[in-house]
């Protein structure tokens, strides 16, 4: 049995307002996915009919969609995130 929760989760504001979440989790051996709002430009279509959920939006799913915006995820610093972060631009 899992005793922790696996997944990504990005959600977009705009405003101070959220405009778009996609998420994928796992609280049980199945997972499930999850989106809200319209598709953004910098989003791959593909991605959310993936067959296997998990692979929809994992971590290169996501450094892929923050180049797309210039934020180069993989030049900051080496640090263990456990319960998610907030990037502003």
């Amino acid at each position: 049995m899992l005793t922790r929760l696996d997944g990504s989760q990005l959600e977009v504001f705009k405003n101070g307002v959220s405009v778009r979440v996609v998420q994928t989790s796992r609280e049980t051996r199945r997972w499930t996915y999850f989106a809200r709002g319209n598709r953004l430009p910098f989003e791959m279509p593909d991605y959310e009919t993936r067959k296997e959920i998990s692979t929809r939006l994992n971590r290169d799913v996501l450094v892929e969609y923050l180049r797309s915006l210039g934020v180069d995820f993989e030049g900051l610093p080496a640090v263990e995130i456990t319960e998610g972060f907030i990037l502003t631009t």
